[in-house]
């Protein structure tokens, strides 16, 4: 009897799955808090873990062509995952939207910002800042807001570009300047969010659809691909939502 289940038990031992892998994945600094505590789930249901990279999507895209050093990259938008599939860096047709991106007008003074964003018309505070929109979704996003409410033009002396989100987002801690359009995600909304803020409604602006990618390197990773299967989860998407996103 003992030495049934001892080759029962050796037996189960041979087929124990190989040892952990570590994925190496890119992300657009917007989503990396969110993307940890995906880590954390993905490697209790799994047992691998994720390597991660934070960047801007213009800082992955040149990482991704010039290093191939990365499996999977979190991206701000869709346009650079179609650039990477027609440059045959990413796997085709295996791009996906893993959340819908939210711009927000926010200030660390608790008043500023109003619940309509009237501040904006009433043109009552010093400086304002957001990224460049040519090189940034949430840019982009934010000077559709103003043009479409006709302050864009009017607003000109007051408003900074800035190189990124973070810049923009340390802009306004720092004092630099008075509130800004960042991403909702980076203020942490599942906890209590210092300051005023006023989330962009849609009629203003248009979605912010980011995408993630499966690189070459990782074709045939089928720990990759179960990890892209895992993201469209529940228990996933939950986790996306309570980081102040939408999910597709």
């Amino acid at each position: 009897m003992f030495r049934v289940v001892f080759f029962a038990c050796l037996g189960f031992l041979i087929i124990l799955p190989a040892t952990a892998e570590n994925l190496r994945v890119g992300s657009v600094v917007s989503f990396s808090d969110a993307l940890e505590e995906i880590n954390h789930l993905f490697k209790k249901n799994y047992g691998h873990k994720l390597q991660i990279t934070r960047s801007p999507t213009r800082q992955l895209y040149p990482q991704i062509k010039n290093s191939n050093d990365l499996d999977i990259a979190f991206l701000g938008d869709v346009k650079t995952a179609q650039k990477l599939e027609q440059e045959g860096l990413a796997v085709n047709n295996e791009h996906f939207a893993y959340a819908i991106g939210k711009v927000v007008l926010w200030s660390l003074k608790p008043e500023l910002v109003d619940s309509r964003g009237d501040i904006l018309k009433t043109g009552n505070f010093n400086k304002i800042a957001l990224p460049d929109p040519k090189n940034n979704i949430y840019g982009w996003a934010a000077q559709q807001a103003l043009i479409n409410l006709e302050l864009w033009d009017q607003l000109q002396p007051k408003i900074v570009l800035t190189a990124n989100l973070s810049e923009t987002q340390q802009k306004i801690q720092s004092g630099e300047v008075d509130l800004g359009f960042i991403a909702l995600s980076l203020l942490n909304p599942h906890k209590k969010i210092e300051g005023s803020l006023w989330i962009v409604p849609k009629k203003y602006s248009q979605s912010i659809e980011q995408h993630v990618v499966l690189l070459k390197p990782a074709e045939s990773n089928t720990v990759a691909r179960d990890f892209l299967k895992f993201l469209k989860t529940p228990q996933v998407r939950n986790v996306i939502e309570k980081y102040g996103y939408n999910v597709p």
